[in-house]
């Protein structure tokens, strides 16, 4: 399973919005997460505009303005995110992102078997995985 660009650098994003968080709850600026994660600015705002319809920030116009987490991070994990930037995960098309065969051989083939118990074991993982928990391993 290969996660996009589009995905790494949101949650780069999402960490230095965790460690904004951690010094004083204020908005942050895409151009500041630009500044320090390297990532366009351009390419930051498409994300945010999937973080902010999936509930997973909040945005504030003008001088002051940007973003900041809509809930701890200890409460966002990091499937939640995932799916914002990436929709459902699946580690094939012949599984939906529920983890359903979706191909003509249903349930009755081993490799779907095999991919399913791969799609539940990542999305175990990923759910239980808090965005705090991916912050303190970011330097």
């Amino acid at each position: 399973m290969k996660f996009s660009k589009h995905t790494t650098y949101g949650l780069r994003a999402m960490i230095q919005l965790t460690k904004e968080a951690d010094l004083n709850n204020e908005f942050i600026s895409l151009a500041e997460i630009s500044r320090k994660e390297g990532i366009s600015k351009k390419y930051l705002e498409q994300i945010f505009i999937k973080l902010k319809k999936a509930d997973l920030v909040k945005a504030s116009q003008g001088k002051q303005g940007g973003y900041k987490l809509a809930k701890s991070p200890e409460k966002i994990n990091i499937e939640e995110i995932i799916v914002a930037l990436e929709g459902e995960i699946s580690p094939s098309s012949c599984l939906s992102g529920k983890g359903q065969p979706i191909c003509e051989k249903g349930g009755r083939c081993g490799v779907v078997l095999l991919l399913m118990k791969i799609q539940k074991n990542v999305k175990d993982i990923l759910q239980k995985t808090s965005l705090r928990e991916l912050e303190r391993c970011h330097k």
